[in-house]
């Protein structure tokens, strides 16, 4: 699979990045990943991301990840954490997420939506009801980005229960052996 990735760099931007894969059938996938942020009005469909949802889905965008805010994003860089900064200055959080795209599902059912998040959040929310209630939001999947595979068969075991596609981040040098222990869990 070739990738192409464009990152944009705009210090106001919540917008992180944009890439298109392009697969063994050389279909292209627009894929776009932003960090939530709100301007805290009265209805959802005024916010920001809720406008930057909408219009992704409108233009084309194949899956939109939406980051959930969070104070330590210990393996991204500046952009992601500056924005992660701006966000929750502004008031988003892991409630606000679920709540934005359980508003964005009212009008749109089609285009996948996966939440990257950090394992505090969902620790804070509480893993008994964390993954049924980012279901009900109407996500498609989840990424985890810092639970490591020695430490996921809890979390696995409860995603196991909703229709949430939990997804993995895998390094190009990752070894084999240790590709197998994410595998396992499934």
């Amino acid at each position: 699979m070739a990738v192409k990735t464009n990152l944009v760099i705009d210090q106001g931007a919540d917008f992180n990045s944009s890439f298109t894969f392009t697969d063994d059938t050389d279909e292209l996938i627009d894929f776009t990943s932003y960090t939530a942020n709100s301007q805290i009005r009265k209805t959802y469909a005024s916010t920001t991301a809720y406008n930057f949802q909408v219009n992704l889905a409108n233009n084309g965008v194949d899956l939109i990840e939406i980051g959930v805010p969070f104070l330590d994003p210990s393996g991204d860089g500046p952009i992601i954490e500056n924005a992660s900064k701006r966000s929750i200055a502004r008031g988003m959080n892991l409630k606000k997420v679920l709540e934005l795209s359980t508003e964005f599902r009212k009008t749109n059912h089609h285009t996948p939506l996966i939440m990257m998040t950090y394992f505090n959040p969902l620790l804070k929310y509480g893993l008994e009801n964390i993954f049924q209630d980012v279901e009900q939001a109407g996500f498609d999947g989840i990424l985890i980005v810092d639970l490591p595979f020695e430490e996921e068969q809890e979390v696995v075991s409860k995603i196991k229960k909703t229709n949430l596609d939990f997804i993995r981040l895998i390094a190009p040098s990752t070894p084999l052996a240790r590709m197998k222990i994410g595998r396992a869990h499934d």
